[in-house]
């Protein structure tokens, strides 16, 4: 399995800048420059990392890595970046919510929740500015109290893959105001609004 590690830095003074950093444990320091306009922040690809992993047994190989900066007065800052790789127990929790989760012809709440997640994932290193999912493939409402893993697999069992795409705002438009003859539409992460149009009869078809 190959994972690509993105940092993002913030709070950086004006004008181009040399981050060095290094994953923990290796000797050597890798310097990373970031661009002259950057407004205090920018995401770069740190490093690219290529690990045997075996579903079967998953802490069975190198499973995380962590990455630390070399500040300016010589100093090592604490610990970066952690990342770990393997598929969670099916009772770990990812948060709680204080009331159920559902989905509704349109996409609902769920659909909402969904989108939110997919756009906050990619944000950061594509720029991405909404995402909209369709409600086809959302098997089960999120109930209220902690929610699990096994609960998320069972809401999203085929594991939808996040794309990103750069279009016009005809091409959006149009993609938005296609009809389906389910009755349901795309819904968009809260970045994004837009009202659905309907035909009301004319004076002829009234009559």
């Amino acid at each position: 399995m190959t994972f690509n590690v993105y940092g993002t830095f913030e709070g950086l003074p004006p004008g181009l800048q040399l981050i060095q950093y290094r994953i923990v444990g290796t000797e050597h320091w890798k310097g990373l420059k970031s661009p002259t306009k950057h407004n205090g922040s920018f995401t770069a690809l740190l490093a690219t990392l290529d690990w045997e992993w075996d579903a079967e047994t998953p802490t069975s190989g190198q499973t995380s890595v962590q990455i630390e900066l070399r500040q300016p007065d010589g100093l090592t800052s604490n610990t970066l970046y952690y990342f770990k790789c393997g598929m969670p127990d099916a009772d770990d929790t990812f948060g709680e919510t204080s009331e159920p989760i559902v989905r509704t012809p349109s996409g609902g709440p769920l659909a909402e929740l969904v989108a939110d997640a997919d756009l906050d994932a990619v944000q950061a290193r594509s720029g991405a500015e909404a995402a909209l999912v369709s409600r086809y493939g959302f098997h089960l409402d999120l109930d209220a109290g902690p929610v699990t893993y096994e609960e998320v697999f069972a809401t999203l069992p085929a594991g939808f893959a996040v794309d990103v795409w750069e279009v016009t705002g005809a091409a959006l438009k149009s993609v938005l105001a296609h009809p389906n003859a389910e009755g349901w539409v795309l819904t968009p992460s809260s970045s994004l609004r837009y009202l659905e149009a309907f035909a009301f009869p004319g004076p002829e078809e009234q009559a």
